[in-house]
């Protein structure tokens, strides 16, 4: 019989293993009343069904007062993650477990200059959750909520009146862009 020459069935290229995100966020201290709005970067290691990240924000100061009493508050959120993905053809899903460290400076100012800052950082234990829409081989366009328990967040208190409260609960928001880069 003739030898029948055969086409080897074309492999599918690799996922992209590597991505690089930038993204409006948003987060809020609801219980304070607290919100702050910045840039989030974060890179995300993805391998079959999981992933881990590793994230950082510049978010915008809070300006809070307080009897004569005026400070700028800055956070800086610093996150860790690991979870699950869902990949479909044009969308995917995403269910992360997060340790958070927000670095807090308060920079405190009055009249009389006898307020002193304080610099803490506060661990935030939570979850995330994303879907990603896919813009071509190696962008998607992302959404991303996120809701963390503050486990030992302060008051800042002047004489006693509240000037600003991150303590207890955090709630997020993040829309970007991923990129793969390997």
């Amino acid at each position: 019989p003739a030898a029948q020459l055969v086409a080897a069935a074309p492999s599918r290229p690799r996922p992209p293993r590597l991505r690089l995100e930038v993204a409006y966020s948003l987060f809020a201290f609801p219980l304070g009343g607290a919100v702050e709005h910045g840039v989030a970067v974060a890179a995300r290691y993805e391998r079959r069904l999981l992933a881990v990240g590793l994230g950082i924000d510049a978010l915008t100061p809070l300006s809070a007062r307080a009897g004569d009493v005026t400070a700028a508050v800055h956070t800086i959120p610093i996150v860790a993650t690991a979870g699950v993905v869902f990949r479909g053809r044009w969308v995917d899903a995403a269910v992360d477990g997060a340790g958070e460290v927000i670095v807090v400076l308060v920079d405190p100012t009055d009249t009389a200059g006898q307020v002193r800052g304080q610099r803490t950082a506060e661990p935030a234990l939570g979850i995330r959750a994303a879907a990603a829409l896919h813009l071509g081989a190696i962008v998607r366009f992302y959404l991303r909520a996120s809701l963390f328990g503050v486990l030992s967040g302060e008051r800042y208190l002047v004489d006693g009146t509240p000037l600003v409260d991150l303590s207890r609960l955090q709630a997020g928001g993040e829309a970007g862009l991923a990129v793969a880069l390997w």
